[in-house]
């Protein structure tokens, strides 16, 4: 590439190039073509992809050539099993660093993770000659996703202007990026990325190194636990798109949600703690377990939510008591199934109006003497809406870190995509001058565009 080539003109080689080699990764794996497919592959916005392809059929007929060249072409020597098996998993992160330099003839390479607070990179191995952080857009706690990695690589170039970025994307969201100064294949790097990201994400189970790593300040026991308990933030379901997180109060660790997708459809939960430390983690934890053993056990919402009261009863902590909200999403006919008890109550987000509290029946929360099971309500999605949840910690209480003002302020020009919205309410939160009072927990869920 010439050094007096514009730098807009750079950027459009750049992502037409990344989107080719996205769509002949996906064809090669037998994949079929969508626009949030190829662009969470190649790291870009659905809009991006658009930008340079008007159809995916014209995509796929550009992509033909490099599909057969990516058949023909050797891989890059890295094993994801024999890395898992033979590497040990703390040195994983510089294994798979020394892989890439080694593939890259030296080049300066660093893997870095999103922290747990969503608002930087955190090198984990790679050369002290890059930077220990790099500032990034707010991401959805440690992951980004998929239209994310977009702004992310722009954040890192501003920062690296002779970086190339390779995010590593597990299931439709990046945990970190591995960011090399030069590389003489980007789509060889690209692809390597993927494979580092999944030996990360099973390997990162048996050590501490990679969640040790998103940290920056040291956590309380009910922060831990908290953490621990949470799934992906991120996460493409059938027919809709979810995103989540817990920005920790460090002193409280009560709050977490939860989704899993089933035969009988997508399940999605969320608990709000009254009680801090110890006490309040160990209650939330207690209530996690028993909504999984009633999902398991092909339970309704309301069923569920009567078992984790009943559990948090057992114990025997009159003073804590949770709010909760519980729902199974059923893709054919697009029908939220629901149940809650206590203030964890869902917004309604609509294009063109206000948001708006769902209406339904809720009851008292769980483990309060007052407790009786609750209807499971219903609401049909359409494409455009959101649903949101917001904890106590964000707005609604004296104590907590936003007033309605505020997350209205925070939403006012955000699309109505989850990974977006929760973003943007986690980036207010941080923007305010004191530390928070209790858990800040944002969760965002809506259905998939019909553009796919």
């Amino acid at each position: 590439m010439s050094e007096t080539e514009p730098p807009a003109r750079q950027d459009t080689r750049r992502n037409r190039q990344q989107i080719l080699s996205a769509a002949a990764s996906l064809l090669r794996s037998g994949e079929h073509l969508t626009a949030g497919g190829v662009a969470a592959r190649a790291g870009l916005a659905r809009a991006t992809v658009y930008r340079y392809f008007s159809s995916m059929d014209d995509l796929a007929a550009a992509a033909g050539p490099l599909t057969a060249e990516l058949e023909a072409a050797e891989p890059w020597p890295f094993d994801m099993h024999t890395a898992l098996e033979h590497v040990p998993a703390h040195r994983l992160p510089a294994a798979i660093v020394t892989e890439a330099q080694r593939s890259t003839g030296g080049r300066p390479i660093g893997l870095y993770l999103v922290d747990i607070d969503g608002s930087r990179l955190a090198r984990a191995a790679g050369d002290d000659e890059l930077p220990q952080t790099l500032t990034i857009p707010q991401a959805v706690g440690p992951e980004l996703a998929g239209a994310q990695i977009e702004g992310v690589h722009d954040a890192i170039t501003e920062q690296l202007p002779e970086a190339v970025v390779a995010p590593l994307v597990v299931r439709d969201r990046a945990i970190g990026v591995l960011v090399s100064l030069g590389t003489p294949d980007s789509g060889d790097f690209q692809r390597f990325a993927r494979d580092a990201a999944v030996a990360l994400e099973i390997g990162g189970r048996f050590t501490d190194e990679v969640q040790r790593a998103r940290r920056h300040r040291e956590t309380t026991s009910s922060a831990e636990t908290q953490q621990l308990l949470l799934p992906a933030r991120v996460s493409a379901m059938t027919d809709l798109l979810f995103a989540g997180h817990v920005q920790p109060g460090y002193e409280n660790g009560g709050n977490w949600f939860d989704h899993a997708e089933n035969e009988d459809g997508a399940w999605l939960a969320a608990i709000d703690t009254v009680g801090s430390d110890e006490r309040g983690a160990a209650v939330s934890a207690v209530a996690l377990g028993a909504l999984r053993a009633a999902r398991n056990a092909g339970s309704t919402p309301s069923d569920a939510l009567q078992a984790m009261h009943d559990a948090i009863r057992r114990i025997g902590l009159a003073d804590v008591t949770c709010s909760a909200w519980v729902a199974r999403w059923h893709a054919p006919s697009s029908l939220v199934f629901w149940a809650a008890g206590g203030t964890l109550i869902p917004n309604l987000l609509r294009t063109g109006t206000r948001r708006r509290v769902m209406s339904g029946a809720v009851g008292p929360e769980l483990g309060a003497d007052s407790f009786t099971q609750p209807v499971t309500n219903h609401l049909r999605l359409v494409p455009g809406d959101l649903v949101l949840l917001l904890s106590d910690g964000v707005s609604g209480t004296r104590n907590a870190a936003l007033d309605r003002a505020q997350v209205d302020a925070a939403l006012s020009d955000v699309a109505l995509v989850p990974a977006d919205v929760v973003s943007a309410i986690l980036g207010a939160v941080a923007a305010q001058p004191t530390d928070l009072q209790d858990d800040a927990m944002a969760v965002a869920f809506a259905p998939v565009p019909v553009d796919g």
